[in-house]
């Protein structure tokens, strides 16, 4: 497995998800569940739900997305009645850990809500595919404050572009690939944000690279290992040499 070290990466988060093939879970399982993981995820808040994930007829609305933070805030587990998503976030001043110990988090929650749901429901859940998520931001401090920096950071932006009004104010960016074997898609999206505090107002990039499986087809456990391996290239392929010095490439 491809192990790339930065001394300042640009990473703030990582999501595993499993989408299921309808909606299995009710608000009774979530109550149910909450109190299995109090534990280690004492806090808990509903969310809007994740519509793109949302089998929703029309006849019911779907239910609300339930959050599970751990008491650090760097842990989280979403579900609603058809997802499951393990979060890992990164907290200022903390380490970041390895892929690696990141992925074993996911594996003990999933099996422990998999094992829960076969124990309390004499069936096992239908996988429909699954998604890996990789969040980084990119600030002044991290070598960009505006879309003039989009060419120092990306090898797919060739140069600024310049008009009579000058460089663009925004500057968003998606793109797709397939993955070999019709292993599923890796969408890498570009956007600009504004991040506000009691002393500034500031420009801030989110660069996301999501892979996400056709089906449920392949064990999950190897898949996300591919994903892994795949999106740590295509980050790899789509920076440049410069900037990843900049973030401490070891």
């Amino acid at each position: 497995m491809t192990v790339v070290k930065f001394t300042k990466p640009p990473l703030i988060e990582v999501a595993f998800a499993i989408e299921l093939e309808e909606e299995q879970l009710s608000s009774v399982h979530v109550g149910l569940y909450w109190q299995e993981i109090r534990d280690r995820f004492p806090d808990a808040t509903d969310q809007e739900p994740f519509l793109e994930n949302s089998n929703f007829s029309g006849k019911m609305f779907p239910l609300r997305r339930t959050v599970f933070i751990s008491s650090n805030s760097t842990k989280i587990i979403q579900i609603q009645e058809n997802f499951f998503c393990y979060n890992w976030k990164y907290k200022s001043e903390g380490e970041y850990p390895h892929f690696e110990k990141i992925f074993d988090d996911f594996l003990y929650e999933w099996n422990h809500f998999n094992n829960w749901w076969l124990a309390t429901q004499k069936e096992n859940l239908k996988l429909a595919n699954y998604e890996l998520t990789y969040v980084n931001l990119i600030d002044e401090e991290l070598g960009w404050k505006n879309p003039n920096d989009h060419a120092k950071i990306f090898t797919f932006v060739g140069s600024n572009p310049n008009t009579i009004l000058g460089s663009p104010d925004l500057h968003d960016i998606q793109l797709i690939f397939t993955l070999p074997d019709d292993d599923g898609q890796l969408a890498v999206q570009v956007d600009q944000r504004i991040s506000e505090s009691d002393e500034d107002i500031s420009n801030i990039l989110f660069f996301r690279l999501t892979t996400k499986s056709f089906d449920a087809n392949k064990d999950y456990v190897n898949w996300f290992k591919l994903a892994h391996e795949y999106t740590i290239q295509t980050f790899l392929n789509l920076t440049t040499e410069t900037i990843q010095k900049e973030w401490g490439l070891q």
